[in-house]
């Protein structure tokens, strides 16, 4: 099983695993490590890896991102210290014309006196366009969030290439016949692990797990409109190579089906408490607690 986060709190994972370990499978969990440091331990009779990701293409589309967003059109304000420089150099000229006088020393000053309301003209000129400048950065930066045409999720979504740079090794390590990718990070990396290994003879087969409606994806900061179209995109490039669909609800096991064109409708496994997990109260509850009879009707 994969997963694109450190399993700690993640118990549709958990439960999965469980089950198919009570079903006699040898189970494997792998996540990401959020210490930098692999990690092994056990849940019971199930095996969990946290391998450590490098973020290299994320890091540096991040970087590329910024150096874009500091690429300025108009010239930037000049520092205090910039400011000081100007300032001082100015004062040693009207004192240069000052103390040796003649012809030569006025034009000078006249000079510097001209360059000087030259200068101010154009600073407060460009301070207007610095925050017109700002403005039409954060209009444009919106509107491109808003675009879905031509979106790649290659480019947009970097991180998906750092896990199956970070997570593929791991995965061809290990002796396993089924790969469980749950949620949408993952099918990419599995589709690839399953062809290498069919490529070497060897049986293999992959799950997709959809925990969720990708194309419906809320969308808050930093998830934009263009990032859930890209991983949409991702989603329809490899979900047709699954050789078996699980998702979470029958409307959205209707809705794959039908938006991917599946051969079959995706299998339900909901979202549901263990049937095995019965509530024991060990001390006084709500009720008697607060001296309220058993009938007593409680609102949370």
């Amino acid at each position: 099983m994969m997963v694109g986060n450190d399993i700690k709190l993640d118990t549709r994972v958990y439960k999965s695993a469980l089950a198919l370990a009570d079903g006699g499978l040898h189970v494997t969990i792998l996540g990401w490590s959020p210490t930098g440091y692999g990690e092994e331990t056990r849940f019971g009779p199930v095996r969990i890896i946290r391998q450590p990701v490098q973020w290299r293409f994320r890091d540096q589309a991040a970087a590329r991102r910024t150096a874009h967003r500091d690429r300025r059109l108009v010239p930037p304000a000049p520092t205090a210290s910039e400011k000081e420089v100007i300032r001082l150099r100015y004062a040693l000229r009207r004192q240069e014309a000052a103390e040796l006088g003649g012809r030569v020393a006025d034009a000078r000053m006249w000079s510097t006196r001209l360059r000087g309301v030259w200068r101010n003209q154009v600073g407060r000129a460009l301070g207007a366009l610095r925050s017109r400048e700002d403005q039409w950065r954060e209009a444009f930066a919106e509107w491109l969030d808003a675009q879905t045409a031509g979106v790649s999720w290659r480019r947009v979504l970097p991180e998906i290439e750092d896990y199956d740079l970070n997570f593929a090794p791991v995965i061809d390590d290990l002796d396993w016949e089924i790969l469980h990718a749950h949620d949408v990070h993952h099918v990419g990396t599995a589709a690839r692990a399953v062809a290498r290994r069919r490529a070497e003879g060897r049986p293999a087969q992959w799950v997709y797990d959809a925990h969720e409606y990708v194309r419906g994806l809320s969308v808050y900061p930093p998830r934009t409109t263009r990032v859930v179209a890209a991983f949409a995109q991702l989603e329809a490039e490899y979900i047709r190579r699954a050789d078996a669909v699980v998702t979470v609800t029958p409307a959205l096991a209707e809705q794959l089906r039908d938006q991917y064109g599946l051969d079959r409708t995706p299998t339900v496994v909901m979202n549901s408490p263990q049937l095995s997990a019965v509530p024991r109260l060990e001390g006084p509850d709500v009720r008697a607690h607060c001296g309220l009879s058993p009938q007593t009707p409680l609102v949370v």
